[in-house]
């Protein structure tokens, strides 16, 4: 369910727009920043310098660049532009996100209903939090009480690429199997 929720604003643009659809949807510059950057070790350019310009490509990288390298070679692997793969992102790792903080939240509670609770919360308060005031706005300026503007914020918090959904995944591992030596529950081997 969390992943057809992070999906589903492509597919309604995808369905609206169909051959006009571009990726990113909402003119996000975390997007165009994180999509740059995957594109670029895409072609090849696994040092992401500067992956903006034609100077300087093999410039010292300000940003680690592991998960963008991973995710475009992840992005060959299966065979999916990066456009594509960014999409599919945003379905896969809020999904993998979920699974690990239930299982995080699990094994501090030992219960079932606070872990669901404690998980959902966690997702999805950004597009509570975060997001009702882009709706709100954007519901104002749909009736005409405010001038209609165009917000190109994201409010899904696990919808960044590489930022937020790719590094949160080794982050809640880590966190999972420190919790499993800190009580003791024998060997935990950790790659």
């Amino acid at each position: 369910m969390v992943g057809l929720i992070y999906v589903a604003p492509h597919v309604a643009f995808i369905l609206e727009l169909g051959d006009d659809y571009h990726y990113p949807f909402l003119g996000m510059t975390d997007e165009r920043h994180y999509g740059g950057r995957i594109q670029e070790a895409y072609q090849g350019n696994y040092s992401l310098g500067n992956p903006f310009l034609l100077e300087y490509k093999d410039a010292p990288n300000l940003f680690p660049p592991l998960p963008d390298v991973a995710l475009a070679l992840l992005y060959r692997l299966f065979g999916l532009s990066v456009a594509e793969g960014m999409v599919v992102s945003d379905f896969v790792f809020p999904v993998l996100t979920f699974l690990l903080l239930y299982l995080f939240l699990h094994t501090l509670t030992r219960s079932f209903g606070i872990s669901i609770l404690g998980t959902a919360f966690i997702m999805l308060c950004s597009v509570g939090i975060l997001g009702f005031p882009h709706i709100f706005v954007s519901f104002l300026g749909k009736i005409g009480l405010v001038p209609e503007i165009r917000i190109p914020n994201s409010s899904y918090l696990f919808s960044r690429a590489v930022n937020n959904q790719f590094n949160v995944i080794p982050f809640l591992i880590t966190m999972i199997c420190i919790y499993a030596i800190y009580q003791g529950k024998g060997t935990v081997y950790v790659i």
